[in-house]
């Protein structure tokens, strides 16, 4: 993450406004605490989102989740837990 404008999520705050039917209480900052104006994430970083985020969603109670991201974290969570998945859907995550 970090470097361009649309690597930058919105504020909560706004999201809230925008998408009131969304449950936002397990976000802990209202601001993007991750993007940067300066640097990019590195790979050992996007990992470690990777394998935090796999944490989080292995313990949710909910069968039927979605997972709205951007197409290179979807690439990097395939090749981390993908197996299971497709070709397709290994090589070719859509936005």
């Amino acid at each position: 993450m970090g470097l361009h404008p649309c690597d930058q999520h919105q504020t909560i705050t706004t999201y809230r406004s925008l998408f009131p039917a969304i449950d936002f209480s397990d976000v802990e900052e209202d601001e993007d605490a991750l993007w940067s104006p300066t640097e990019r994430e590195t790979k050992e970083q996007l990992f470690g989102r990777t394998k935090k985020f796999v944490e989080w969603l292995l313990k949710r109670k909910e069968t039927d989740i979605a997972v709205v991201s951007h197409s290179s974290f979807l690439r990097h969570l395939m090749a981390t837990v993908g197996d299971g998945c497709s070709a397709q859907v290994k090589s070719e995550p859509h936005n």
